[in-house]
């Protein structure tokens, strides 16, 4: 049995379309990595604009983007933890396993940046087609940052990687 923090994902939009979501600030008690959900996480979510947001601290992840979702914008936005996540900070991901279904997860990150402790999932994807557009990544000592799986295409223009960041 879980224990209450863990279910601590903030928001989870399933099935929602056309929302704008603009300067929230999402903070979690910091990632374990023995469960718990998202800061944020889209499910089924189409046409929706994330903009200048800070999510710092998700027990999984961050952001998730997953289960077919479409056409969103991640802009502006910044990701990082503190000393609360010992480990399993993985920022990012964009498509919840090989299996789900092609065809759909077309998603921008643009003017956003991963700071302090994140690690990996910068983002990862796993399925759809991904747009890195003018990202800055300052999140030295990392694994790697952005991590096209399977499934998934990226274009990649314009980022920007401090020192000691694994592309």
């Amino acid at each position: 049995m879980k224990e209450k923090y863990r279910q601590s994902g903030i928001f989870l939009f399933r099935g929602c379309q056309n929302l704008v979501i603009c300067n929230l600030q999402s903070v979690g008690p910091g990632s374990i990595d023995v469960g718990g959900s998202d800061l944020v996480s889209f499910n089924g979510t189409t046409h929706c604009w994330v903009d200048h947001c800070d999510f710092m601290d998700g027990m999984d992840g961050n952001f998730d983007i997953t289960m077919q979702s479409d056409f969103n914008t991640v802009s502006w936005c910044t990701f990082s933890y503190t000393e609360r996540s010992y480990m399993h900070q993985n920022t990012n991901l964009v498509g919840y396993s090989d299996k789900e279904a092609t065809g759909c997860l077309n998603t921008t990150f643009a003017f956003c940046h991963w700071g302090d402790n994140c690690n990996v999932r910068m983002p990862m994807a796993r399925v759809g087609k991904i747009h890195m557009l003018n990202n800055y990544y300052t999140c030295a000592g990392c694994s790697n940052c952005i991590n096209p799986r399977k499934n998934s295409e990226f274009l990649v223009e314009g980022n920007y990687f401090g020192e000691g960041i694994k592309r």
